[in-house]
């Protein structure tokens, strides 16, 4: 998806802001690099331009005070189902 303030860029996020809660994005791995892209179905390729489906991957978030927590974003392949599980730091 194309940031809507600039067509030539994919959209994207910065999340060192204190409305999220210290959370960061220690890891990301899609088809090889740490950038996930969804076609107009919802579900992940490969890149930007790609019609090729992506194999899927995975986000990892850590926060909380002194790292207490990380939770897993999984991504499916084909699908772009999503599963969110914690896992222990």
């Amino acid at each position: 998806m194309f940031h809507p303030d600039d067509q030539v860029g994919p959209y994207s996020r910065d999340f060192d802001h204190d409305r999220y809660g210290g959370a960061r994005i220690t890891q990301a791995s899609f088809d090889g690099d740490g950038l996930l892209i969804f076609d107009p179905l919802g579900g992940p390729v490969q890149g930007l331009t790609s019609e090729e489906p992506s194999e899927g991957g995975f986000v990892e978030i850590v926060g909380g005070a002194n790292d207490e927590w990380v939770f897993r974003i999984n991504v499916s392949p084909m699908t772009g189902r999503i599963v969110v599980e914690r896992v222990d730091p």
